[in-house]
């Protein structure tokens, strides 16, 4: 986990080691290098981290725990001063062959100094999942966001929007569901449908807050998640991030404009209290849809139907001669993939005239871009 140390608590440890007092064990785990031993610390980080951050003269004794060395960093202790530090000695457990399972259960049991919060303790779980909500932690986006990173608050985020997405509409993500989330999705696939998608979702809202934003709260930033996903799944935003960033900070402005409107007082209430209950996120979610929709007035709806059907894929290998409309090779029926010259995400409908024949190759590099001299019309 991260540094969690009060200066109080680093304090009372250094107190601790010039006083020759025992210091618990620190647990480090040896692992295999391309060519040499490395270790993991599996408990006594804060420890560790407190003893290097004073080392390195990043904060002083106090009069409080240690009053004879009141004021001193370590550069200013004299030789005799700094001998009980010097000389200190640290019992270090090395631990071998050990799995993650093993480790990350080690390391819940061993927690001795500042109790584990609820994102820290699934941090710590062997899961897919797990991993998969640390990568969308790391993503850009929370570079832009007005709440900082301790004790794991950008994986408790990242978590609840990912079981949003999951269900596809407001769900309670309270701590017992994503705990809940993490176990029986122990076998997510970030490579899966579910995980392109939010790390889309991601990309959208980071194009149009690619710099640290005050409107991007904890609370807010997990409903405009769910809106734009919305968006997204029904409509053609694509190219409009720079008009959700202008609808999401006039929403703001309208917020504080209105502190004693109705609708307004129940929206904070809903961001402020039992915020991560489904109710909330509902009540949030069907709020700002209103309001978007009468700011983006000109929304292209999707096709509902994404696939063509039989007919029409008969339609189209026939009216194209069986040949790729991209590179000109011929392609077996069995083969032949029906796709959208305009690509549906953009709004380009499910028809023939929309559809042409491609090989399997040009119809995966293609992407999402309209394609040229697609056929005819």
């Amino acid at each position: 986990r991260d540094s969690v140390w009060s200066p109080d608590q680093k304090k009372l440890l250094m107190d601790s080691v010039f006083r020759g007092f025992d210091i618990p064990k620190s647990y480090l785990r040896r692992r295999h290098g391309d060519s040499h031993y490395d270790w993991e610390c599996v408990d006594g980080q804060q420890r560790m981290r407190t003893v290097w951050a004073f080392f390195d003269g990043e904060f002083a004794l106090d009069d409080k725990h240690t009053p004879e060395l009141a004021g001193k960093r370590y550069a200013d202790l004299s030789p005799e001063e700094r001998f009980p530090f010097d000389t200190h000695q640290f019992t270090l457990v090395e631990i071998r062959d050990a799995d993650d399972d093993q480790i990350r259960e080690m390391f819940c049991r061993l927690q001795n100094g500042k109790p584990l919060n609820a994102a820290e303790k699934r941090n710590a779980m062997v899961s897919g999942m797990r991993d998969f909500v640390a990568e969308v932690a790391e993503h850009p986006l929370f570079g832009s966001v007005r709440f900082g990173n301790a004790r794991k608050q950008h994986q408790q985020v990242a978590a609840q929007i990912v079981a949003l997405e999951l269900a596809g509409e407001p769900v309670d993500v309270r701590n017992t569901n994503l705990t809940r989330l993490y176990v029986t999705h122990k076998n997510f696939e970030a490579g899966g449908t579910v995980a392109a998608r939010v790390k889309t979702i991601l990309g959208f809202l980071y194009r149009a807050f690619p710099e640290r934003a005050p409107e991007l709260k904890r609370g807010l930033v997990v409903s405009l998640y769910l809106l734009a996903s919305d968006l997204y799944r029904t409509f053609n935003i694509k190219g409009r991030e720079e008009e959700f960033r202008d609808f999401v900070i006039g929403f703001e402005n309208q917020r504080r404009m209105n502190p004693d409107d109705t609708p307004w007082i129940r929206f904070r209430e809903k961001l402020s209290h039992a915020s991560d209950s489904a109710d909330s996120i509902d009540f949030r979610h069907r709020f700002m849809l209103e309001r978007v929709h009468i700011f983006m007035t000109d929304l292209i709806p999707l096709d509902p139907k994404r696939a063509f059907t039989e007919p029409q894929r008969i339609a189209i290998y026939r009216r194209d001669d069986g040949k790729c409309r991209a590179c000109g090779t011929t392609v077996p029926w069995d083969n032949f993939h029906a796709d959208h010259v305009v690509p549906h995400s953009q709004g380009g409908p499910t028809s023939v005239k929309n559809g042409r024949l491609t090989c399997g190759n040009c119809n995966l590099t293609k992407g999402s871009a309209p394609v040229d001299n697609a056929g005819p019309s």
